[in-house]
């Protein structure tokens, strides 16, 4: 019987682990966040006129990602996915011009940061991304490291301010 009850009770510690593990996995970014120019360093090319990254929860751990803007010549861009911050690749399009099948994976790093993967065909960019958002929620800072297809230092540090 003793033995039952410590089995029983080893069950009930390890499941409470486990969920305190689960809860410090949510990332806190739900809205919109505009790109703050100033602000934000650029590695390469020039800068968009405007930017605006936006988080909609659908619930059931599915969030909705919406980027849309001004590029640098003034012409309008958009792009939008669905994803799970789990680690697995969802796709984010097909690129006609390079003939690339292109998915993103988000990986929970701490509650605040997550590591954004993109691949193309497969494969992933030779950069690693991490979105961080402030503990107060109102600054989202991305992060880009590596080099681009032409190994060219790709690093930029974007700031975005919750609207």
């Amino acid at each position: 019987m003793h033995f039952r009850n410590l089995a029983v009770g080893m069950s009930v510690v390890a499941v409470s682990i486990a969920i305190a593990a689960q809860a410090q996995t949510l990332v806190p970014v739900v809205g919109a966040y505009r790109l703050n120019v100033a602000k934000s360093t650029f590695g390469q090319g020039q800068p968009p006129q405007t930017q605006v990254r936006s988080f909609t929860d659908r619930g059931d751990g599915t969030f909705i990602y919406t980027n849309e803007g001004t590029n640098a010549d003034g012409n309008p861009t958009y792009n939008s996915w669905t994803f799970k911050y789990d680690g697995l690749d969802y796709p984010t399009g097909y690129n006609a011009m390079t003939r690339t099948r292109n998915t993103v994976a988000y990986r929970v790093i701490d509650p605040y940061s997550v590591e954004v993967v993109q691949k193309a065909n497969g494969k992933p960019n030779a950069v690693k991304n991490v979105r961080t958002i402030s503990k107060d929620g109102k600054t989202m800072t991305y992060t880009t490291t590596g080099t681009n297809a032409q190994g060219q230092a790709a690093n930029s540090v974007l700031v975005f301010e919750k609207q």
